[in-house]
Parts: C-alpha cells; sequence; structure tokens
C-alpha cells in the first residue's frame, strides 16, 4: 500500500481554485492553484500527474488574464510530467 503524505487539502484547493477560475474571480483563483500546487510539489514531488494537472490549471489561469510568460512553462511542462509519470508507473510494473 502507498502511504500518502498529504490530507488532500490541496485538491480542495484545486477544486475551488477552478470554481473561482469558471466564475471569473481569476485573482483567487491563481492564489489557491499556487497554494495547492505548493503542497502537492512539497508532498508528491514534482513529477506526480496531480502536480502536473494542477501546474497546468495555473498555467491556464495565467492565460487567462494575459500574463503568457507565467502560462507558457507551466502548460509546458505537463507532457513531460505525464511521460516520468508513467514510466515509473511502468517500472513499478515490470
Amino acid at each position: 500500500p502507498v502511504e500518502l503524505k498529504f490530507d488532500y487539502t490541496d485538491r480542495e484547493l484545486a477544486f475551488l481554485a477552478a470554481t473561482y477560475t469558471n466564475t471569473g474571480e481569476h485573482a483567487h483563483a491563481t492564489e489557491l492553484f499556487e497554494r495547492a500546487l505548493a503542497i502537492e510539489e512539497e508532498a508528491l514531488g514534482p513529477w506526480n500527474p496531480h502536480v502536473g494537472q494542477t501546474s497546468h490549471n495555473l498555467g491556464v489561469t495565467y492565460l487567462d488574464i494575459g500574463n503568457v510568460a507565467k502560462a507558457k512553462p507551466l502548460i509546458d511542462e505537463l507532457p513531460v510530467v505525464h511521460v516520468v509519470s508513467f514510466e515509473a508507473m511502468r517500472a513499478e510494473w515490470l
């Protein structure tokens, strides 16, 4: 069994951030995505799919407010995170 190092606060923050994004409250969304991302990176490491998804969602929120410079690196790293996490899972299966 895998021992989780977090209590799902990160997911709750990310869901709330997505709600703020959908209602156009991007300042609140950005703050919550950043907090969720910090928790996930510390608890799960940078290559976890949850980290990649939250990072991507933060990037999309930055795009929504026109901050391409902050958005691009966050969006560009999502495919890399998924490849690295898949390779790690595959290694465990073999």
